[in-house]
């Protein structure tokens, strides 16, 4: 039901969000692409999808998405370009040191591993899957932040976690593997809509294969499903 509430893809993440926003070979090299999704996860912490596109944007016109170029610009120089995302001075120290430590110490590649990730400034254990399953195509785990914990308990899919980490770990205890990939999309963006696109996803709800049980869903999530639909004037054939 998650999948089809979200099959059109509509929400900030899915524009903006960092699994969409590095370029791809061709258009660049598979380095570059690396390099560029671990950007774009640095950019993205306490920081709305929008503000990080609008961002790496900047950061593409002023050739600082690649290591070589990076490396060659101060701090305050990088911090002007990406003004505006949460915490710019110390985000462009990060990525400053990062593209030094990736040309000194790695051979100018971005670490390929989860502990080579994390042994860079600034990246932690949920940045790290995400460039991990991104970049080099391997899932490592579900990737939760306090919004997909809070949704998860809502739900009642784990029980009496006190943190995202603990929600993680639950979690990946009885969800088939083959779920894990698309999860952090998916119910990002389902967070997004429910916050900023109530009417649209009313509507989505009420058009998919079961309505009944897709608006059960969403007041699960605390939405006032008829409370909206009254003030909108939509049509709601299931009102309990």
């Amino acid at each position: 039901m998650l999948e089809e509430l979200r099959a059109d893809r509509t929400a900030p993440v899915d524009r903006f969000g960092s699994e969409v926003l590095p370029d791809r070979p061709p258009v660049v090299t598979q380095d570059e692409l690396e390099f560029q999704t671990l950007v774009c996860l640095m950019l993205s912490s306490q920081t709305k999808d929008p503000v990080v596109g609008a961002a790496v944007e900047r950061m593409r016109a002023a050739n600082l998405l690649s290591v070589d170029f990076m490396r060659t610009k101060s701090f305050d120089q990088v911090e002007k370009v990406i003004y505006g995302v949460g915490f710019h001075k110390r985000k462009a120290t990060f990525l400053v040191n990062s593209a030094n430590i990736i040309h000194d110490e790695h051979n100018g590649k971005v670490p390929s591993t989860f502990h080579g990730l994390c042994s860079l400034p600034g990246v932690g254990p949920k940045m790290a899957m995400i460039v991990m399953d991104v970049a080099f195509d391997q899932c490592l785990g579900v990737s939760i932040d306090t919004h997909l914990h809070r949704m998860l308990q809502q739900l009642g899919f784990v029980k009496k976690s006190k943190n995202p980490e603990d929600t993680r770990r639950q979690l990946e205890s009885w969800l088939p593997r083959k779920y894990w990939k698309n999860m952090n999309l998916v119910w990002v963006g389902l967070g997004q809509e429910i916050q900023t696109e109530k009417v649209k996803l009313i509507g989505k709800a009420l058009e998919c294969s079961d309505p009944k049980y897709a608006l059960k869903l969403l007041k699960t999530f605390g939405m006032d499903v008829n409370k909206i639909a009254k003030k909108e004037g939509l049509d709601m054939p299931y009102s309990r």
